[in-house]
């Protein structure tokens, strides 16, 4: 497994989740071993925060990044749009600290990928292999983990008493296109959130044409899968495991897991020591 880059600069604009705002957000190619980095061109001086770990600042409401004034939030659908077409070395460049939602998805994310081209670089990708079986719970969630020789991932999610009840997508690299089947799933909400969230000043860009939110009677839009939530849950998965910057070859099983319990899987397969980078 090689690392691969971009071939030229793409770029797209869209309005941010949380801050409803209006910003546009650049890929560009990047050299060997550079890994993905976040550059705050509103900012003076452009500083930067590379996507790792040890620059994880928390996952409240997304998986969200900081180093001095280099803050950038919700960057798991983009991350997890450079890891599903095997991008390994970019640099990114945002007016603003939180990237466009988009339609919910990362489907055109990678579409701006393709259209740009994806370039072979001449050196072998860091890969961690899992070699042993563990388990990583909190309260009703958990993330199991096996060994593998590529990534597979399952999602389980139950929302008893709902209309969702349960659903369970599994994603295998050497069998399914992230593409096709994961890249399109869109995030989700319960409708019955989001005065709450708002009075707490969040998810100003959602709208019903970018989130599917969900009442007591059914989806606010058709699905694009029977089961796109759990397929969004695995979107974010591979999101937040970019942070170890290297391919995870384990077969992954999330139940009821988000942010928090990925993150921390993400530590603990690198063996974090508080590094930062």
């Amino acid at each position: 497994m090689l690392q691969y880059t971009l071939k030229k600069k793409v770029s797209i604009s869209g309005v941010a989740l949380h801050s409803g705002r209006k910003v546009t957000l650049f890929i560009l190619p990047a050299g060997v071993d550079s890994g993905i980095k976040f550059v705050r061109t509103d900012i003076k001086g452009k500083p930067f925060v590379k996507a790792s770990i040890g620059n994880l600042s928390d996952t409240k409401r997304g998986t969200n990044l900081g180093l001095g004034k280099a803050k950038i939030s919700t960057v798991e659908h983009v991350l997890s749009a450079l890891s599903g077409m095997g991008i390994t070395n970019a640099r990114i460049e945002i007016n603003g600290h939180e990237p466009p939602l988009l339609d919910g998805s990362a489907k055109p994310l990678v579409r701006a990928i393709k259209k740009a081209g994806i370039k072979k670089q001449g050196k072998k990708a860091k890969v961690i292999k899992v070699e042993r079986s563990f388990l990583i719970e909190s309260r009703d969630a958990l993330i199991a983990v096996t060994p593998s020789d590529r990534f597979i991932a399952t999602f389980v999610i139950d929302y008893p008493g709902t209309f969702v009840g349960s659903q369970t997508y599994t994603f295998d690299e050497a069998k399914d296109s992230y593409e096709k089947e994961v890249a399109p799933a869109r995030t989700y909400g319960f409708m019955k959130e989001v005065k709450g969230l708002q009075k707490l000043g969040l998810i100003k860009g959602a709208t019903l044409k970018n989130t599917i939110a969900i009442t007591d009677k059914g989806y606010s839009s058709a699905l694009r899968f029977d089961d796109e939530l759990a397929r969004h849950k695995v979107l974010d998965l591979i999101g937040d495991l970019a942070l170890t910057g290297k391919h995870v070859c384990a077969y992954v099983i999330g139940m009821q897991s988000g942010h928090g319990l990925n993150v921390q899987l993400a530590k603990k397969l690198i063996g974090l020591g508080g590094k930062r980078s």
